[in-house]
């Protein structure tokens, strides 16, 4: 009976289950008939969750959250146009403290110059920052002149998103001279302080070089200004120049492509200031504490910023060696002026003074001599106050005496100067291709009151095409000197090799003995093909004239072994201005004297022309 039961109960389960289905079946036949789309549709992977599945209540869906920034740290890149097609580019990432997603990196550009370009983050995808990462681009070549803009996009692996844009800027590579304006080239009384200096940038330039030295071929060790400036002028120093000094300049401009080159210098003179000095007296007869220190007081009243200081002294100790002797200041400065020198020599009568032409000798017998130490360390200290020698003896057993000693103080106050005058002169005209051409004083002379020919120095500051020499010895740098005293002993020359006209040139400043100072004088040199003023020997060698002698007073013998007749006569200067005509009539071995004592010296070119020929030779009056 209860197999039945059970029986009957497991058909009866089968029976609704099976009516459960078909029924279930026979809905969605229903909403599939009814359905407009005349498809079939096949239902699969239906999985049923079993009865028993738990869900953890405590642990909800995750939700990401927190955010993240992106800062270019090369913007602008600077590339030059004619540098490799790559760049790298570097940036920093930051994260907030919550921020938990993983970030990937783009780059894009509208630009179309940079549709080639090639984009990679060798980085890879980062998560917490702070962090470096860098942007790798290639496939730059041929970039255009300007700004390219490079936008660089981070995005989270949920919802954040970060963008920055980058800047490539391209320069055009070579950078223009840089033209300088002040102060202008020859300039007189520029500040020693405070000093500026202006000009206009050379195309492409962002940073200048600045060199201030008082050589103009600017070694390192003259160079009392020497800085990079960015941004361009105006430059006002700090540096504190000397005064009545002359000074030459120059820049160069750059960029990160391109070094640049230097301008042509400029030089200028500061302004005068003079020596205004005092002396005062120290004691006398003062016996030297033997092993011991003496000193010696001069109290200076008057209150003066101090520009110099020499020390005159007159001792006499048995044993010179055992002494130091030094001078303290006001302030406290202590400078030495001797330091146990000289060994069992006697006397010191002397001054010293920092501007002498050689240290102290105990042998010689100079008056003027530099101490050890350097007296230019009281430079700027007020006067006013106590100024000690100080005498240490070193060792017991020899005396001596401090006879006396002074003190000399010294003020900078504005002075004068007079300046050379470059004397109104012709440009230069000489023969082209010719050589050994004196430079006279007709042509170049400059002269000043209270200087002499010999302290009329000319500076050369820029350097002719062709050859300037000094008694036949080329002007090869910048920075050579020469003299009036030169000039008028026409012991300066020029040489050229052209076969062409041409127009040469040279550039002088002029100082003399009174702190004049005349600066950027262009000295012009015109060399020309014109046959006329050239030296012909061959026209000597057929006609048999002679001139002689070639150098004078002024007056010269001109002779013949021909029969020439008629022959006319002209003398030119140097430039082309004729100066003197006459005709002559030369016999077989006939001698005439040509005189010309109202020229002044020079040099000169002597014409001769026959009915047929013509001739040239050069001539001096001293």
């Amino acid at each position: 009976m209860l197999k039945k039961s059970l029986l009957f109960l497991s058909l009866l389960l089968v029976s609704v289950l099976a009516t459960y289905y078909l029924n279930s079946y026979a809905q969605l036949s229903n909403e599939h008939t009814s359905n407009n789309f005349n498809t079939t549709t096949t239902l699969q992977n239906i999985n049923i969750i079993p009865l028993n599945t738990n869900i953890d209540a405590d642990k909800p869906e995750k939700i990401l959250a927190g955010s993240f920034t992106i800062t270019a740290t090369d913007s602008p890149f600077h590339l030059c146009s004619t540098a490799t097609d790559d760049a790298t580019l570097n940036f920093d990432y930051t994260t907030t403290a919550d921020y938990d997603e993983t970030t990937s990196f783009s780059a894009t550009s509208i630009d179309t110059d940079l549709a080639g370009a090639v984009y990679s983050f060798p980085s890879g995808n980062l998560t917490t920052g702070p962090l470096p990462f860098t942007l790798y681009v290639t496939g730059l070549t041929g970039l255009a002149v300007g700004n390219h803009i490079i936008t660089v996009t981070g995005t989270g692996s949920g919802a954040a998103s970060f963008s920055v844009d980058v800047v490539i800027e391209v320069y055009s590579g070579p950078v223009g001279p840089t033209t300088l304006s002040l102060p202008i080239d020859g300039a007189t009384n520029e500040p020693v302080l405070g000093t500026t200096f202006t000009g206009i940038p050379g195309t492409n330039a962002e940073y200048f070089l600045l060199q201030v030295s008082e050589d103009p071929t600017f070694p390192f060790a003259s160079r009392v200004i020497d800085v990079q400036i960015s941004g361009g002028s105006p430059y006002v120093s700090p540096v504190t120049l000397k005064y009545d000094t002359v000074y030459f300049w120059r820049v160069k401009g750059s960029n990160d492509c391109d070094f640049g080159t230097f301008s042509d210098a400029f030089s200028f003179q500061t302004e005068i200031f003079v020596d205004s000095c005092t002396s005062e007296v120290g004691g006398t007869n003062i016996p030297i504490i033997d092993n011991g220190t003496t000193t010696n007081v001069i109290n200076i009243v008057p209150s003066i910023a101090i520009s110099d200081v020499n020390v005159t002294l007159d001792i006499s100790h048995q044993f010179l060696g055992n002494l130091t002797i030094s001078l303290t200041s006001p302030f406290g400065t202590t400078v030495i002026l001797n330091n146990a020198s000289c060994g069992s020599e006697n006397i010191i009568n002397l001054t010293y003074d920092d501007e002498a032409g050689s240290n102290f000798d105990c042998n010689a017998t100079t008056t003027l001599a530099r101490p050890t130490g350097s007296l230019s360390d009281f430079d700027s200290e007020d006067s006013a106050g106590n100024w000690t020698l100080t005498i240490i003896d070193s060792e017991l057993g020899f005396t001596g005496t401090l006879n006396s000693w002074s003190l000399e103080l010294c003020q900078s106050v504005p002075g004068t100067s007079v300046n050379p005058v470059l004397l109104p002169h012709d440009n230069f005209n000489f023969v082209a291709g010719n050589n050994g051409s004196e430079i006279v004083p007709l042509h170049l002379e400059a002269t000043s009151a209270g200087s002499t020919a010999l302290e009329q120095v000319y500076t050369i500051t820029k350097l002719p095409t062709y050859t300037l020499l000094l008694s036949g010895v080329a002007f090869t740098t910048i920075g050579q000197t020469f003299t009036q005293e030169d000039i008028n002993n026409n012991l300066i020359t020029y040489d050229n090799s052209s076969i062409i006209d041409f127009t040469d040139s040279f550039n002088v400043n002029i100082t003399n003995a009174t702190n004049g100072f005349l600066g950027a004088q262009v000295i012009n040199m015109i060399l020309h093909t014109d046959a006329s003023l050239a030296v012909n020997n061959e026209f000597f060698e057929k006609t048999g004239i002679s001139v002689y002698p070639t150098v004078s007073n002024g007056t010269f013998n001109i002779r013949s072994s021909n029969y020439l007749g008629e022959t006319k006569i002209a003398l030119y200067t140097i430039t082309g201005l004729k100066v003197y005509e006459t005709a002559l009539d030369f016999n077989l071995n006939r001698v005439h004297e040509l005189s010309t004592p109202s020229l002044a010296t020079g040099i000169y070119i002597l014409k001769l022309a026959t009915d047929t020929l013509e001739g040239s030779q050069k001539l001096i009056i001293r």
